[in-house]
């Protein structure tokens, strides 16, 4: 096993060839902390994915057929670092090289959307948070709402996969069905990944994120995009899909149906810049 070990005042970073989840650290052979967090690329057909196997970091997996995933794993470093986190990187140096030169003059709060990033982005969220996202004319990150009082359950659902805790203090952001997968869970109290599942959904709110960029709000964490504590829906809200809006009653759509007629509602009608290709099933 190949390593190269930085540290500085705020942040580990350790490089190693390949990464075998367990429980042990393999730089340390100590038991990991929640103060760790991995990158691992792979060989496999997807392009990213998330989680924390029991006793384990958490690992963000990326594959090669990520197009795009040297600026990934750039934005992870950068983010991580800034963050005082301890990394691992499991890639071979002349990868983890090429990345880093590639994403010179890059930051995970870089002002301008890259060409390959979606200029509108997707918060998907309950029928009960979307009245309160109305009354208070904004997003909060879920510690925002429950040290507000609202929240009733002790946990988010990110807590059944593994997101670390300070995912709790953003809103984040996507496309395609996987924000109405998150909110069938939570109806569910489990993780429902299946796409065909009936369930009831709130909203749909679609945000224009160039302007958010440009504005300063924006943050990338190579898997996430998303923005911290709180954000406005003025004047970065463009349109919000709701089930009287497309005509769904309740119990009779799933969460693709749902997201599919939103997203293709909005490219029609209000942004047809709009990416809308997120439902591959391969």
């Amino acid at each position: 096993m190949n390593e190269i070990k930085t540290i500085s005042n705020n942040y580990i970073m350790h490089r190693i060839d390949c990464f075998t989840a367990n429980t042990l650290n393999p730089n340390t052979m100590l038991p990991y902390d929640d103060s760790w967090i991995v990158f691992c690329l792979t060989d496999n057909n997807y392009r990213m994915r998330v989680g924390g196997e029991t006793g384990s970091a958490y690992v963000l997996y990326v594959g090669k057929k990520h197009l795009n995933w040297e600026m990934a794993l750039g934005d992870f470093i950068d983010y991580h670092k800034a963050a005082g986190h301890k990394i691992v990187l499991a890639l071979r140096q002349e990868a983890l090289d090429n990345a880093l030169n590639n994403y010179k003059g890059h930051s995970c709060r870089d002002r301008i959307l890259r060409e390959y990033e979606n200029p509108v982005l997707i918060h998907s969220t309950t029928q009960r948070c979307y009245e309160q996202i109305v009354k208070d004319e904004c997003l909060k990150s879920w510690n925002r709402l429950y040290n507000e009082g609202f929240f009733v359950e002790e946990e988010p659902i990110g807590k059944l996969l593994g997101d670390p805790l300070e995912l709790r203090d953003y809103i984040l952001f996507g496309s395609g069905v996987t924000g109405e997968i998150v909110v069938s869970s939570k109806e569910k109290k489990r993780i429902e990944m299946d796409w065909n599942q009936p369930y009831q959904p709130g909203a749909r709110l679609y945000f224009d994120m160039r302007r958010i960029a440009k504005d300063g709000l924006l943050v990338r964490d190579g898997s996430e995009i998303k923005v911290k504590d709180l954000l406005p829906l003025k004047p970065y809200l463009i349109w919000s899909a709701t089930p009287k809006k497309l005509d769904f009653e309740y119990g009779t759509v799933t969460p693709k149906q749902f997201a599919e007629k939103a997203d293709l509602f909005f490219k029609n009608h209000f942004r047809p810049d709009f990416f809308y290709d997120a439902y591959d099933e391969g």
